[in-house]
């Protein structure tokens, strides 16, 4: 990663207004675009079919500079590998991702609401230990292994910076919602 680096929100934003070619790379799920995003940033899904197709969009050359966001900067990292394995060299990830961004006051596009992935996640997590807690209580040993099994995932996800619940849930309908009249696959949105 020879010329990846993290800019602070300010710096994107100053990059924004003085540079109108800027290319801005969305990683987040459809889901979470839609409810929020920076002005002109393209969305292309994290592990979705979208990324792997970015070598191929003439939008994107390679040799211009990208910028990658996502909601806390992880998965811009993650995608930083993948868009480097396909020959894209001069990549910028948002420091603190969109939540960086939108607590600084910057401004957004806001659409739909939805639940950022982060906090699906925890919702799930919660969601299996509770209930399987509850079916032990009653009598029904065999569920201890469901707690186990995701005290286990959240352990190698803090230690691998990945989360194969996350993948998951990205497969989910709500979160496979194409933003409304802006920002559609490969359209920079301009409201």
């Amino acid at each position: 990663m020879q010329n990846k680096e993290e800019v602070t929100a300010k710096v994107l934003q100053e990059e924004l207004i003085k540079n109108s070619d800027v290319k801005l790379i969305d990683v987040r799920s459809p889901g979470e675009f839609s409810a929020v995003h920076i002005n002109g940033s393209v969305n292309y899904p994290l592990g979705g079919k979208e990324l792997g197709a970015l070598e191929n969009d003439p939008q994107f050359p390679k040799e211009k500079k990208l910028f990658l966001v996502c909601q806390s900067g992880a998965r811009a990292s993650q995608a930083c590998n993948e868009i480097e394995k396909a020959g894209f060299n001069n990549i910028k990830i948002l420091q603190g991702g969109v939540s960086q961004w939108v607590s600084e006051g910057l401004p957004v596009v806001r659409g739909k609401g939805a639940i950022s992935m982060e906090r699906q996640v925890r919702i799930a997590a919660g969601l299996f230990v509770l209930l399987s807690s509850l079916i032990v209580s009653m009598g029904l040993n065999s569920f201890i292994l469901v707690p186990i099994f995701v005290g286990t995932g959240l352990v190698f996800s803090g230690v691998t910076n990945t989360c194969g619940m996350a993948k998951v849930l990205a497969l989910m309908p709500w979160n496979n919602v194409s933003a409304d009249n802006c920002c559609n696959k490969g359209k920079s949105c301009q409201k």
